[in-house]
């Protein structure tokens, strides 16, 4: 519940007014590399929130009531991992319903978030494709982009995110990877241990974007989870769903395998925000129990 993310990291509170919104978020700041978890309330002496939008730096935050009042809301705020900046505008944007609009602008703390480095060893082939290998690279990361470019307005999921598959934690975000003392790459996903053939599971309810076998990333799913949001689930040996395909959250994906760009078996889960990539051990940690799924319709003034 957020009452004990509140306590647990003391939340910092700040507001225009006592009469309009409050606003809170960890005392550490927002963490590079990271969805930071927003909490937007409507003082006492104001009616409930009827939508609410924003932004953390010029990109759209997620936002959705945490309680069956619509008094208290959540928000999900992606900052980039090579941000730089040490602020950024957080900009709310509420409508109550009363009918009134209410404005929130107010710089948010950034923090360098720590990210490690590693040296692998992987097949010539990746380090040094072939021309037919490139070309084929080039087309899927062209499929790649249209997939994740897709708009769906809609939230499709609700709750806590649920883990792809049982394995342990084997290589974080964020990693800076040489490959054979040669190509330097940012590791953008979170990798999970496991056997060939281990289930891999959707961690939340989404629509199936992209299903197919890569050259880099083997056996590939992506899913639209909505409002931008995507994850992917890389090196499959098995894949059992279609583009598509309305997935529901812990429904089977298919297989943990060691295609594509490897070293050994497991899953890479990778998850995107907009344009960003965020560490999805993060996301997965989130505690999103009061995101409510059964809210009451909104009843205006006349």
């Amino acid at each position: 519940m957020i009452a004990v993310v509140v306590a647990a990291c003391m939340l910092a509170i700040a507001g225009p007014a006592p009469d309009a919104l409050d606003v809170a978020w960890p005392a550490e700041g927002f963490p590079t590399g990271r969805a930071t978890l927003v909490e937007v309330r409507s003082a006492p002496a104001r009616s409930p929130i009827v939508s609410l939008t924003g932004s953390l730096g010029g990109r759209a935050i997620v936002a959705f009531p945490a309680s069956g009042d619509r008094r208290r809301w959540l928000a999900l705020a992606p900052v980039s991992i090579e941000q730089k900046r040490r602020q950024l505008p957080l900009v709310l944007d509420a409508t109550l319903q009363d009918g009134s609009a209410v404005g929130w602008r107010k710089p948010a703390p950034v923090i360098e978030a720590p990210y490690d480095e590693r040296h692998l060893k992987v097949s010539k082939k990746f380090i040094k494709p072939s021309v037919a290998q490139r070309k084929r690279a080039a087309r899927e990361a062209k499929a790649l982009s249209v997939a994740l470019a897709t708009v769906t307005p809609e939230r499709l999921w609700r709750g806590s995110f649920a883990r792809p598959t049982a394995g342990v934690e084997t290589s974080p975000f964020g990693t800076r990877r040489t490959y054979n003392d040669k190509k330097k790459s940012r590791h953008l996903g979170l990798d999970l241990d496991g056997a060939v053939g281990a289930p891999i599971v959707a961690t939340a309810r989404g629509r199936v974007a992209l299903a197919t076998e890569r050259f880099y990333s083997g056996g590939t799913v992506v899913i639209d989870h909505g409002h931008s949001l995507f994850t992917m689930y890389f090196h499959m040996s098995r894949i059992d769903v279609r583009v598509g395909d309305v997935v529901e959250k812990g429904q089977g994906l298919g297989a943990v395998g060691a295609t594509g760009q490897v070293t050994g078996p497991h899953l890479h889960f990778t998850v995107r925000f907009g344009e960003l990539y965020v560490d999805p051990a993060r996301v997965l940690a989130l505690d999103l129990s009061a995101d409510a799924v059964d809210v009451p319709p909104v009843v205006t003034r006349p």
